[in-house]
């Protein structure tokens, strides 16, 4: 019986990028980081933007290794999305 995962490491993706780091987001970052093949995590959240949270959101994000993205674009860039500011 197949686990509907695709092991094959010519197709995994390596940059991952999350939009959103929230309470799940947070969860996915820290545990995606340590995984075999995942080189990068990215996120990108209006909280990091957001002056009242930002402090406690950069923080976390930093303890947990996650690169912080300052726009949607940009965590497209980081995660080796090709330029999505024209649309798909």
């Amino acid at each position: 019986m197949s686990s509907g995962l695709n092991r094959n490491p010519e197709i995994m993706h390596n940059h991952v990028g999350l939009i959103g780091c929230g309470e799940v987001g947070k969860i996915f970052c820290v545990g995606l980081k340590p995984k075999p093949g995942i080189a990068s995590v990215s996120a990108w959240d209006l909280k990091f933007a957001d002056a009242s949270l930002q402090n406690k959101e950069l923080i976390h994000a930093s303890d947990a290794g996650v690169a912080v993205c300052t726009s949607m674009q940009a965590l497209c860039a980081q995660a080796g999305w090709p330029d999505v500011s024209n649309g798909l």
